[in-house]
């Protein structure tokens, strides 16, 4: 038998703007935030689940495994540090933040079809990158496997 933790935090509407939540080790669990914030960080995590409204400055991970997250909301910046295994849930096609990733493998970014009818739309961040020096500049490229 699996049982799974809710844990809900509703952010006051006069301090929701800053506020942070900060989750530390939590595992086999769903954490849902009400209101808009001023930063989400998840540290130590496994198997869970993060929903949340809007956040003001940006939405982060840290030595995590096996994460769905969900915004509902804008979210600017996502940062995604030493984590295996996460979903992101976006609410549009013309996310308009920045994904920064380091050290982190199976980032999974899900956002709607065009229309309701249409499947979700699934996009990987590559893992691998290469870089070159042409004429004594160096480029990196995520990595194409054909």
């Amino acid at each position: 038998m699996c049982w799974l933790s809710v844990l809900l935090l509703t952010l006051p509407a006069a301090a929701a703007a800053r506020t942070r939540r900060y989750c530390y080790k939590l595992k086999d669990c769903v954490v849902q935030i009400k209101g808009k914030c001023t930063n989400v960080t998840l540290d130590g995590c496994t198997g869970t689940g993060c929903v949340f409204d809007s956040i003001v400055s940006g939405f982060e991970t840290v030595g995590c495994k096996k994460l769905q997250c969900q915004a509902q909301g804008t979210v600017p910046s996502i940062m995604i540090d030493k984590t295996d295994s996460i979903t992101l849930y976006l609410p549009a096609l013309q996310y308009d933040g920045q994904i920064v990733t380091s050290l982190a493998s199976e980032v999974n970014i899900m956002t709607p079809g065009a229309s309701e009818e249409d499947d979700m739309i699934e996009k990987s961040i590559p893992e691998q990158f290469v870089t070159t020096c042409v004429a004594g500049k160096w480029t990196t490229t995520p990595s194409e496997h054909v």
